[in-house]
């Protein structure tokens, strides 16, 4: 699972992943454009066929904009993962740090002190910070610190999968060939930092430089939770098939269940025995529950 890094001329991409924003996307592309570098780096806004004012909006920043900006808005709707993937495809820079529509980056020097940082340490191949956390439907506010109780502004960690955290809105990543050969559903964001985090080392910055906004229309918290349940495990299935089992315990928490099949029957059928009962199961609880 060796993995080429790209050196490339351009620095840095900035990647906006958004889907109908009309009301925070703006907000989130001026966070982007308000970072203070030495160093040139391009803003890709990848729209997966917005149906609302997003699109309008992104393609007259990139109009204002069009030395740093690149709007992708694709022609119909790929889905998360699909519209993600199309856009690592077309990246020639370094450096990748990525932002969601409705987040914001909060520190005018945060790429530039991110880059640094990873420059400095070139056996680090992922990075993150402390991020803010508003619910905007309750209002509660907390600092996403990744687990850390080290007081130092810097710190080096291994993995996998890593004794930090990294929330998404804070992470760069060096520009690896694994972020266009790993299956699809692999780049969601648990997966994406484990897969990173087994191939080299992570540092994180202990300073606040995003806010992550829980809106409750989101792709993961817009879902019923069970629906949130029937998603994770189908996805810590196929991870696990990826891997051969071999990581099976670091993607999933040990169950007795899954401990006991795994006993009978090896690995390998003991996930997929356990995989297609608990899914049976959630989907049962899922018909019942509407009733």
């Amino acid at each position: 699972m060796g993995c080429y890094i790209h050196q490339f001329d351009r620095k840095l991409t900035a990647i906006l992943k958004t889907y109908n924003q009309e009301d925070t996307v703006e907000a989130a592309v001026e966070s982007m454009l308000n970072q203070n570098t030495n160093f040139d780096y391009t803003i890709m806004i990848l729209d997966d066929c917005s149906t609302d004012k997003t699109s309008a909006i992104c393609s007259d920043y990139a109009k204002k904009h069009p030395e740093k900006i690149v709007h992708i808005c694709q022609k119909k709707n790929l889905g998360v993962t699909s519209n993600y993937r199309d856009g690592l495809n077309r990246i020639r820079s370094s450096f990748i740090a990525v932002l969601e529509g409705d987040d914001l980056w909060t520190d005018a020097n945060k790429l530039q002190l991110q880059v640094d940082a990873m420059e400095e340490n070139p056996e680090c191949l992922i990075g993150g910070h402390d991020t803010l956390v508003v619910n905007l439907n309750t209002g509660r506010r907390s600092l996403f610190i990744g687990g850390r109780a080290d007081t130092e502004k810097q710190i080096i960690f291994s993995g996998p999968p890593g004794p930090f955290r990294m929330h998404p809105s804070s992470r760069i990543y060096r520009n690896h060939d694994c972020l266009r050969n790993l299956p699809k559903n692999l780049l969601f964001d648990t997966h994406l930092y484990r897969h990173f985090m087994m191939l080299g080392k992570g540092i994180y910055l202990n300073r606040n430089m995003s806010t992550h906004h829980i809106t409750g229309q989101g792709f993961w918290s817009g879902r019923k939770k069970i629906d949130r349940k029937i998603f994770s495990i189908n996805l810590a299935y196929e991870a696990c098939r990826y891997y051969n089992f071999e990581q099976d315990r670091l993607i999933c928490k040990s169950k007795n269940f899954l401990g006991l099949l795994k006993s009978m029957f090896g690995p390998a059928i003991g996930w997929k025995v356990y995989h297609s009962t608990y899914l049976f199961y959630l989907k049962l609880r899922k018909i019942f529950s509407h009733k």
